[in-house]
């Protein structure tokens, strides 16, 4: 009987997060298939807009030279995640390599200013929304602990829906990195920092809502039409928001199966 109560429990409060992440994900899908976003010419201001263009960086953020030492072009934003190692073990048939798996427990992005250039123009990217929708902080917030900073059942900046990007990621032992972090720790040595980062030249396919700040186009998001960014063509992204409906729509009524069912059979 404990056991039956412990498993529903468990499984109940799994479930949240997945069916938060099918709900977010179902969104934006939903949003780009029914063509909310169109491609326009980017003075055409207050318009929900499908931009696809190269990366400018006017300034980069903070960190992104310690974090991303062997790249020559400036980087304008990076998501990043402080990790520790799993028990578990991943296996890279790309490499042919075999790792321990990490996990995850706080994440975000670090923005510096940057744009996007296609053939009708030169817009501005604002990731406010971004970073108040996930309520994430700054790197340098960061605290080393296995305990999360929040417990939230939104989907982290890291898995977000909202932010795809494809670019290699770079790993970091936190110690070599351990300035960019406020609160350092005795266990700190078991942990890495994970970073993926938007270089400058690199080409973006942007959805978001377009106004006008001081005769300088911006993109930006708002909760009714949110802003996304991935380093993939709009039919790749839809393929990869498909394949998460696929996983979080489906794993998260099983999860409550179970729940229920457990419940019911003490």
């Amino acid at each position: 009987m404990e056991l039956n109560i412990f498993i529903s429990l468990v499984s109940g409060v799994l479930s949240v997060p997945y069916f938060s992440n099918a709900i977010s994900t179902l969104k934006i899908f939903w949003l780009i298939r029914s063509g909310t976003y169109t491609e326009k010419q980017i003075t055409d201001t207050g318009d929900t807009v499908l931009l696809r263009g190269d990366i400018t960086v006017d300034s980069p953020p903070e960190g992104s030279t310690q974090l991303f030492p062997a790249y020559n072009p400036a980087v304008g934003a990076y998501l990043w995640r402080i990790s520790h190692s799993d028990n578990l073990y991943v296996i890279d048939l790309k490499d042919r390599t075999i790792s321990r798996a990490k996990v995850g427990y706080e994440s975000g992005i670090e923005c510096g200013e940057f744009s996007i250039t296609t053939n009708e123009g030169t817009a501005k990217i604002d990731p406010t929304w971004l970073i108040r929708t996930h309520n994430t902080i700054p790197l340098s917030e960061a605290t080393i602990s296995t305990i999360p900073r929040t417990i939230s059942v939104s989907p982290s900046m890291w898995s977000s829906p909202y932010i795809h990007l494809t670019s290699t990621e770079t790993v970091h032992e936190i110690e070599d990195v351990i300035d960019l972090i406020e609160s350092k720790g005795d266990r700190a040595r078991q942990y890495y920092v994970q970073a993926k980062p938007i270089e400058n030249g690199t080409t973006l396919t942007v959805y978001g809502n377009l106004r006008i700040e001081d005769g300088t186009p911006v993109l930006y998001g708002t909760d009714a039409l949110p802003l996304a960014v991935t380093d993939q063509e709009s039919t790749e992204f839809r393929r990869y928001l498909t394949r998460r409906l696929v996983k979080y729509g489906v794993l998260a009524p099983l999860l409550v199966v179970v729940a229920i069912f457990n419940w019911f059979v003490i």
